[in-house]
């Protein structure tokens, strides 16, 4: 959690939710171009090269990806992975030891050592829950001898507890660092009645529909945890882009929102952010300029191989 105790600084645990083009990946520019942090990106979408065009040169060095995808090709039915699936568990093995091979790395290998020995200068980056969802998936059905072929019901419950599992991990208490998680954005509602279930748990949902909202929820496989995922998150802010006479503006938005769970726990902070630089605001309001932070108040609560420079 980011507060203050005496002596103490929590680092930034965050969750950032928007749909695609709302900035996520941009905004973390502000951070490396403070000069203050070094960022560590797990990227699951293969598209974050595009960071370092944001990012002054001077600072490259400062910010270190690593693209985890699993080779695919199209099957009989869907896509499917072509040998034994790995970004999950390299992903995994990635949040114990930052360690890779890399043939342009002096040795042929980088190794920024154990994450747990980072301090608040480094920020661990998790680009995004719904393509980790994906990398999810395809390891459960290698491990099934079921590759190409659709998900059965089964599955998806052991993708979330996957997910969710990695989720515990970014956010154990052994990690000293800052994280930052993005997820895109999907609607969930009350849970929908199927043909094949009995007519008295058909008539419940039915019922439950009246009552149970439509929200906005981390997209994750599955409906089950997407509407408990921002609670493993101390600070959960929603990425969205408004129109501002003819210019589209993006911004982070951390005030309670009627369609979506946002909490944040800093004060001074405006209720929008500018993609800009809204992410170096909250880093400061939490760890503070020069390792002073700010007070906590009340929350606001709403109801490997990977490529290296």
């Amino acid at each position: 959690m980011a507060i203050m105790r005496p002596g103490h600084i929590q680092p930034v645990k965050l969750l950032g939710m928007g749909y695609p083009g709302t900035g996520k990946t941009g905004s973390l520019a502000a951070l490396a171009n403070s000069g203050r942090f070094k960022l560590r990106i797990l990227d699951y979408d293969g598209n974050h090269q595009l960071l370092y065009t944001y990012i002054r040169p001077e600072f490259w060095p400062n910010v270190d990806i690593v693209t985890l995808e699993d080779d695919e090709k199209m099957g009989p039915e869907q896509m499917q992975t072509v040998g034994v699936p790995t970004a999950l568990t390299r992903g995994m093995k990635m949040l114990d030891r930052w360690m890779y091979n890399d043939p342009e790395a002096p040795g042929g290998v980088v190794d920024l050592g154990p994450v747990s020995s980072w301090g608040t200068d480094a920020v661990l980056v998790v680009d995004n829950l719904t393509s980790l969802g994906t990398a999810a998936m395809h390891q459960v059905l290698f491990a099934a001898a079921r590759v190409g072929q659709r998900p059965q019901k089964s599955d998806w419950g052991t993708v979330q507890g996957n997910i969710e599992g990695f989720i515990r991990l970014a956010m154990s208490g052994k990690l000293k660092c800052n994280v930052i998680v993005f997820s895109h954005l999907k609607m969930v509602g009350p849970p929908r009645p199927e043909v094949k279930e009995d007519a008295e748990i058909r008539e419940w949902k039915v019922e439950a529909a009246e009552h149970i909202p439509f929200r906005l929820c981390p997209n994750i496989l599955g409906q089950a945890l997407a509407p408990h995922a921002a609670g493993h998150f101390p600070l959960v802010v929603l990425y969205d882009r408004e129109v501002v006479g003819p210019k589209v503006k993006r911004v982070i938005k951390w005030e309670p929102q009627v369609e979506v769970d946002t909490k944040l726990y800093l004060p001074g902070l405006a209720p929008k952010l500018d993609v800009a630089d809204g992410l170096l605001k909250i880093f400061d309001a939490a760890l503070g300029v020069g390792g002073t932070p700010a007070p906590q108040i009340a929350p606001a609560v709403a109801t490997t191989e990977g490529t290296a420079k």
